[in-house]
C-alpha cells in the first residue's frame, strides 16, 4: 500500500498535469477565436463588397429598365408612377412632353431613313 506522502505527491503531480493541460487548452482556444475574429472581419469586408457590387448593378438594370434605350426617354411605368403622385404630376408633364418629343423626333429619323 501507498503511504499518505505517496497519495498526496500523486495528486499534487496529477493536479499540475491538469493544470498545465488547461493552459494549453485556454491558449488554444484564445488562438482560435482570434482566427474566428479574423474570418468574420474577413467574411463582412467581402459581403460588403458583393452588397456594394449588386447595388450598382441594380442601379444599372433599374436605369436600363425604366430608360428607352434608343431615345433616352422614361418609359411609361416610370410615367404611370408619377402621375400617381399628386406632387409628381407636374413633373410627370414635362416627362410625358419629353416622351412625346422624343417619339416624334424618333419617327422623323426613322422616316429620313426610309425615304
Amino acid at each position: 500500500m501507498n503511504t499518505l506522502s505517496e497519495i498526496e505527491e500523486y495528486y499534487k503531480t496529477r493536479e499540475q498535469q491538469l493544470l498545465k493541460k488547461i493552459h494549453q487548452q485556454e491558449a488554444a482556444l484564445t488562438a482560435a477565436e482570434q482566427t474566428l475574429k479574423q474570418l468574420i472581419k474577413s467574411q463582412k469586408a467581402q459581403l460588403d463588397e458583393t452588397n456594394q457590387l449588386h447595388a450598382t448593378q441594380e442601379r444599372a438594370f433599374k436605369e436600363e429598365l425604366y430608360r428607352d434605350s434608343l431615345t433616352g426617354a422614361y418609359n411609361r411605368a416610370i410615367t404611370k408612377k408619377l402621375s400617381v403622385n399628386p406632387s409628381a404630376r407636374q413633373e410627370s408633364h414635362c416627362w410625358m412632353w419629353m416622351i412625346s418629343r422624343s417619339a416624334t423626333m424618333h419617327t422623323g429619323i426613322t422616316q429620313e431613313i426610309w425615304h
